[in-house]
């Protein structure tokens, strides 16, 4: 069984006209997604709707995803007037990684059926075509993706009224509203419980009705309902609000014990993304391999682990006070330095994020390249095929692109990509400095078969347009670096700047580690706003053995600065 860890506040006794608001919340939640899937099989029905190029359509500047003004450019382009409010809405409820952008995979979360493979299975199937960035999609195709949107943006408008109106009556209570629905107190709301409140509440729902709210408000796609997953699915789009929820009412997402809901096979929406897959430099040998016989099969496996090096800085002691205790590090941390010191420290974090995520756009839309593929892209590098690039070689190899980097450049790229410290570039290194960090586009490229040509012929493998963006990455990843290294240089020019109380100053429960919401809340106090994505680059950066969270060691590394000539 799950508790309820709400003794620190006093219970709210929901009323009986609350109740029944929630139910009929409840109730239209799932009707309004039920008529947006009928949108979208008619949308899947189709014969010229390929999810591609309806994806392409809308993207018109191939960025790779979908920003707020390029969907509503496509809204204006088929006369349907959106506010903002409307957009921040739509991107709420499906841009999973909150970059404020729509990745292919998300683009087809929104549009795709939900209750039909087939349907799925048939508009996947079909056959790309090319569309310019001037042109608009067949007259019925266009359409339809557009009526989508538009049943979408208004199902929002009114379900934001009916949420407003809900949690701003003075009896509502998240946690009690919860617990009104669980009455078996499973910690998780699934279909049988579901059906009961309702039932109560003299609603009378069908199947369809409880599968399709699950549908909306089930986001691990487990079948029930989490608490934080009812929090959210009720909390208004107010970019503040989810940090009003008392932490406290937080319920564990994995109960002792379950008895899957006999519905629960009903659910059968696959999951798009996940861990993304990594290549080891084995695989670069058995493409070698491959190459010179022709034969066109791949193995596939997975990135080497780097060997850690050992820690030569001490990481800060942990704090006497036990973190399970600690319950508000942030009110009580006391920042060890000076505000303009501080001050230095956020905007630097802010910029590192602008060039990081600048890189990963323009990574992500190179791996959309149908034509583009890892292997061959090292071999281009690799004239020799041995294995391995040197300093020489990949230099010669960005001056093929027109790119003409300096000793100081090419000195931060082998720094940063050279795992082992040999002075040499694997392809499991060279991979990791070309592959998106999101799982999504990772795993689309990883998957690519290589073409296995020889020397003489590697200019033909990719495309004009694939080696121009091909060259843009590069371009992009010689300007990340010059411009992290610029950020470490001013920061550590600066008399009274202190690396050891910087990582003080962002390890606010003082347990000797940084995490992902302590950079968000050194940004936040500074007025600077970064998705979770941007979030996730920035700890990527830093966490040099990637266990999810930065050590005084990993943070000394990043912040101390790397070229010679310029220190």
């Amino acid at each position: 069984k799950k508790f309820y860890l709400n003794a620190t506040f006093p219970e709210t006794m929901i009323g009986l006209q609350t109740e029944h608001k929630l139910a009929q919340l409840l109730k239209s939640i799932a009707e309004g997604e039920k008529e947006i899937e009928v949108v979208r099989q008619v949308l899947a029905e189709q014969p010229d709707f390929e999810p591609y190029t309806a994806f392409k359509r809308i993207d018109r500047l191939g960025f790779g995803s979908h920003s707020q003004s390029a969907t509503l450019n496509f809204l204006r382009d088929n006369e349907i007037y959106a506010l903002d409010k409307d957009l921040n809405n739509l991107y709420k409820v499906y841009d999973n990684n909150g970059d404020g952008r729509l990745s292919y995979s998300e683009f087809l979360n929104a549009v795709l059926p939900k209750t039909s493979p087939v349907l799925r299975s048939l508009a996947t199937g079909r056959q790309s075509y090319y569309v310019s960035k001037y042109e608009a999609l067949p007259y019925e195709t266009e359409w339809a993706l557009a009526r989508v949107y538009d049943k979408e943006i208004n199902y929002l408008r009114k379900i934001e009224l009916l949420k407003e109106d809900l949690t701003m009556r003075y009896d509502w209570s998240f946690l009690e509203a919860f617990k009104l629905v669980d009455e078996d107190r499973l910690g998780a709301l699934d279909y049988d419980s579901i059906y009961v409140f309702l039932k109560r509440n003299h609603i009378i729902a069908a199947e369809s009705d409880i599968l399709a709210l699950l549908r909306r408000a089930d986001k691990d796609g487990d079948g029930r309902i989490s608490y934080a997953e009812f929090v959210d699915v009720l909390t208004p789009n107010d970019p503040y609000a989810s940090s009003t929820v008392r932490k406290s009412q937080v319920i564990s997402e994995r109960p002792r014990s379950f008895t899957p809901s006999r519905n629960r096979s009903a659910l059968s929406q696959s999951t798009i993304g996940g861990t993304a897959k990594k290549l080891s430099n084995v695989d670069y040998y058995d493409y070698l391999s491959n190459s010179a016989s022709r034969n066109r099969s791949a193995s596939k496996g997975r990135y080497s682990s780097p060997v850690r090096q050992s820690a030569t800085y001490e990481t800060p002691k942990k704090s006497s006070i036990s973190q399970s205790t600690y319950i508000s590090p942030s009110k009580s941390h006391q920042s060890p330095l000076k505000e303009i010191e501080e001050n230095q420290l956020a905007r630097a974090l802010k910029e590192q994020v602008d060039v990081d995520r600048e890189l990963e756009n323009l990574k992500n839309e190179l791996a959309l390249r149908s034509d583009f593929n890892l292997l061959d892209a090292f071999r281009f590098f690799d004239q020799e095929g041995r294995g391995f690039i040197t300093k020489t070689e990949l230099r010669f190899g960005f001056n093929e692109f027109g790119l003409y980097p300096t000793s100081d450049e090419v000195y931060l790229i082998m720094r940063k990509y050279d795992t082992d410290n040999d002075g040499l570039l694997r392809y499991a290194d060279f991979a990791e400095m070309i592959t998106p960090k999101a799982a999504e586009y990772a795993n689309i490229l990883n998957d690519r078969i290589p073409t296995y040509a020889d020397k003489a012929r590697l200019d033909l493998v990719f495309s004009y347009t694939t080696k121009s963006a091909l060259k843009q990455v590069l371009s992009s990843i010689l300007r990340n670096e010059n411009a992290s290294e610029d950020i470490r240089l001013r920061l550590n020019r600066r008399p009274l700047f202190s690396v050891y109380e910087s990582f003080k100053s962002l390890d606010k429960n003082d347990n000797g580690f940084v995490s992902l919401s302590e950079f968000k809340e050194m940004l936040v106090e500074h007025g600077i706003y970064a998705s979770y994505k941007d979030l996730d680059n920035l700890i990527h950066r830093y966490d040099k053995n990637q266990d999810g969270k930065v050590s005084y060691y990993d943070f000394v590394q990043e912040m101390t600065p790397k070229s010679p000539s310029k220190y």
